[in-house]
């Protein structure tokens, strides 16, 4: 059980938690992926709420982020986190400087959300904040998490910035 009531966790495999926005209608989730040295956070989320306190309530090791891709329902708790890997390309680099308020239409309006907006959720001026990488990563690049290798998979098609992980 977490101290969260904006997400829920579930363990998917060993080492690896699904950390789900259920009340709102894009249902983001993010992974938290745990190795020995350090943990990747694969996503964080749409930004409604931070997720930095829940992802430090389930490990105590380095995080570091990378994005499946760069929307802002997937990239709204960069700027809560030191070290974020990114692709680098002109596609990912413009959504860095973040999504203004008013660019989220129907995303954070009474009736985007299952039980009414979270309480303290500042949706009347809600955007995500400019994040920058700390390093740039490439396709078939292994991220050693320490007893876990992760590969880097660039699968363009539903943004040119997308990609999965091998596990």
């Amino acid at each position: 059980k977490v101290s969260s009531d904006w997400f829920e966790v579930y363990q998917a495999a060993f080492g690896v938690f699904a950390l789900v926005e259920p009340q709102q209608f894009q249902e983001v989730i993010s992974y938290l992926i745990v190795g020995r040295e350090r943990a990747r956070l694969f996503d964080s989320g749409i930004g409604l709420l931070p997720i930095r306190p829940l992802v430090e309530e389930l490990t105590k090791l380095p995080i570091e982020v990378l994005n499946s891709h760069t929307h802002f329902d997937h990239v709204g708790g960069n700027a809560e986190f030191e070290r974020i890997l990114a692709l680098d390309t002109p596609y990912t680099r413009a959504n860095m400087q973040g999504f203004p308020s008013g660019s989220f239409k129907g995303e954070v309006e009474p009736t985007s959300f299952c039980k009414g907006a979270p309480p303290g959720a500042p949706v009347a001026t809600f955007h995500t904040r400019a994040w920058k990488a700390a390093r740039t990563v490439g396709d078939l690049e292994k991220i050693d998490l320490g007893g876990r290798v992760l590969e880097v998979l660039r699968i363009p098609g539903h943004t040119p910035d997308s990609v999965a992980l091998l596990d």
